[in-house]
């Protein structure tokens, strides 16, 4: 696990014991719902929203775009390093490779329309 992840995740552990005071269990989601007095995963409104944050975090930090277009697409949430992508199975490296080509493609084709 790539280690930027791994603090994502282990803050992310330590928030779900500071809120339910309580580490998580199997069927508990570590993307809860912070208003919940209970472990609740996040509605779909806060995923948008959490989504539509990281994705403008991604590009204030100059993440190459066609990461961005990836993560969207895949709904897999990387640092861009080749360690995290080693860390994808051969299936999760096959979507992930997709969507970085179709960005590309979508980039050729709206490079080629006149202004």
């Amino acid at each position: 696990m790539d280690p930027e992840v791994r603090a994502a995740l282990a803050n992310q552990i330590q928030s779900f014991r500071e809120k339910f005071a309580r580490d998580p269990g199997p069927n508990d989601s570590l993307l809860f719902d912070p208003d919940s007095d209970t472990p609740q995963p996040m509605t779909s409104e806060q995923m948008d929203e959490l989504s539509r944050v990281l994705n403008e975090a991604m590009g204030a930090a100059g993440v190459d775009p066609a990461l961005i277009y990836a993560a969207q697409k895949t709904g897999r949430i990387t640092t861009p390093s080749e360690s995290a992508y080693d860390a994808f199975s051969p299936a999760d490296k096959a979507e992930w490779d997709a969507a970085i080509q179709e960005y590309e493609a979508l980039e050729k084709h709206s490079s080629k329309r006149p202004d």
